[in-house]
């Protein structure tokens, strides 16, 4: 019997066809030669867990449609489907047609990593981060974060286009960053412009209305949130809510209670992303914020996470289908 090969990271992202956003495939293209090509020249060892969930049943799969980088030997590539029917399943199914937090504990759940790195599938890495991700110590008892550079005002590049081209092509044509303060810099400002310091000072204050003391880094934790599997599976994953919101925040708060200790990456190391519209949210449901932020308070307080899911968590006692590919 062939041992699985275990890799230093599991890098984890859900997605399907439908074109989310625009022009989804060519930006979720972007991620995977960004990842598997330049990843693969810096030895990177990892997989990459793509969980398509529900996939439409007027068009092909993922696989059949991006073009599948030629894996390096230090990479290997899994792919796992969460079928139509059990999607419907869910509550709130004919709402939500992606439920990115389940989808994501899915992935987590099979990861066999030593560290899972969870993302979204049409962000990409500047190179620092990729040198960060194949050879940057790791702390099993931290959990990682991340500011995230939005890009715009540009076309955004077709499939085939050269990984070194668009990561050229990024730093450029910023438009935003989201850093622990929320959506912040717009082009063209400065970074201690008043328009920032008077926007930091009114989040801090807010904030202290609320938190005896500084919250961690939640803002955008979809696209980046890093620690160890071990740590994944004492928290159970993200809290498996019908809804579509929030879930990213609670793994932040869950992680600082479980004892972790935040580590916000610094510059050089970016994370960018196209930007895009976001068609169909408005009508699926939103996490309360009123339970969440008395939860997320009772666990700073208490240092105890909050851990809502049973021993079944990203459907563990769920055989999926899984493609992979080495």
């Amino acid at each position: 019997m062939t041992t699985p090969y275990t890799p230093r990271l599991s890098f984890v992202v859900v997605a399907r066809n439908d074109d989310y956003g625009g022009h989804f495939l060519e930006r979720m293209q972007i991620f995977l030669d960004n990842l598997i090509k330049l990843g693969g020249e810096l030895k990177l060892q990892a997989e990459l867990i793509i969980v398509e969930w529900n996939p439409p049943a007027d068009r092909p799969r993922l696989r059949q449609v991006l073009q599948m980088p030629k894996l390096p030997g230090s990479i290997t590539l899994r792919i796992i489907e969460v079928p139509r029917e059990m999607h419907a399943s869910l509550p709130n199914s004919d709402r939500i047609p992606l439920f990115e937090y389940l989808g994501k504990n899915v992935g987590v759940r099979r990861a066999r990593g030593e560290f899972v790195m969870v993302a979204n599938p049409d962000v990409f890495y500047n190179e620092s981060m990729l040198h960060f991700f194949s050879s940057g110590k790791l702390d099993l008892k931290a959990f990682y974060r991340v500011d995230k550079y939005d890009v715009g005002g540009v076309t955004i590049p077709s499939q085939g286009t050269d990984s070194r081209s668009v990561l050229s092509l990024a730093p450029k044509n910023v438009i935003r960053i989201n850093n622990r303060y929320g959506e912040g810099i717009l082009k063209g400002e400065k970074i201690w412009s008043w328009r920032n310091i008077r926007r930091r000072l009114s989040y801090l204050k807010q904030i202290a209305r609320h938190f005896p003391f500084a919250p961690p880094y939640a803002n955008a934790a979809g696209d980046f949130f890093l620690m160890s599997r071990a740590s994944w599976h004492s928290l159970r994953g993200y809290p498996e809510m019908p809804t579509h919101s929030l879930m990213d925040g609670y793994i932040c708060y869950m992680a600082a209670a479980l004892g972790l200790r935040q580590i916000i990456l610094p510059e050089p190391l970016r994370i960018y992303h196209f930007e895009h519209h976001h068609q169909g949210t408005e009508t699926r449901p939103w996490t309360d914020t009123g339970p969440y932020g008395e939860r997320c308070l009772t666990m700073l307080k208490t240092q105890k996470p909050w851990i809502p899911n049973d021993a079944n968590w990203g459907f563990g006692d769920t055989d999926l289908p899984e493609v992979s590919l080495s």
